[in-house]
């Protein structure tokens, strides 16, 4: 996600817009969407039905972090891409490096989700190009909270255990990383 093409070992399957359901709805799907830019339909109804789940665009809510504070409530592209020649794609979290042994790194950012707090739902946690690409049509207003949000991961350490993740490897209140790799 957060990008508009493929690393030059991958095919581009298509590109989108990213989408999920609405940060304040507590229904809808969970996973995170690469919605086609060219969609068909089939038999539509007119109107907004009742009895439907949503789904609408995804923006970067990004304030206190420089490197990409001009991202903020802009909306997020996406690319699906295949990498032909291999059978296995891996996330890792916590590390922008792939494992030395045969894998190859598609691309590293950001650990990227929903944020945590009671008026938010949980998301799937996505790993977001470090170049965080936006759509250029979009210029960066709030869009009255009708939309799905990405925030920054920050890992939460316990020196002795308590529920946090292991301090020494890890920094409390710091950023985690990604890598997307594939063997």
């Amino acid at each position: 996600m957060g990008h508009h093409s493929c690393p030059s070992s991958s095919e581009l399957v298509y590109t989108g817009s990213a989408a999920g359901t609405s940060w304040g709805d507590s229904g809808g799907g969970v996973n995170q969407l690469c919605l086609s830019q060219s969609p068909v339909y089939d038999s539509p109804v007119a109107g907004v039905g009742v009895e439907r789940s949503f789904v609408n665009g995804m923006e970067y809510l990004i304030s206190d972090f420089p490197h990409h504070q001009s991202k903020r409530n802009h909306d997020v592209p996406c690319a699906v891409c295949l990498a032909p020649a291999r059978v296995a794609k891996l996330i890792i979290p916590g590390t922008s490096v792939c494992p030395s042994n045969g894998w190859t790194r598609e691309y590293g950012g950001y650990l990227m989700s929903n944020r945590v707090q009671s008026a938010h739902r949980r998301t799937m946690h996505i790993c977001v190009d470090r170049e965080m690409q936006v759509i250029p049509r979009t210029d960066g207003v709030p869009s009255d909270n009708k939309r799905d949000v990405l925030y920054l991961v920050e890992g939460r350490c316990a020196p002795s255990g308590g529920g946090g993740i292991p301090c020494g490897p890890y920094v409390d209140g710091h950023e985690l990383t990604c890598a997307v790799c594939t063997k």
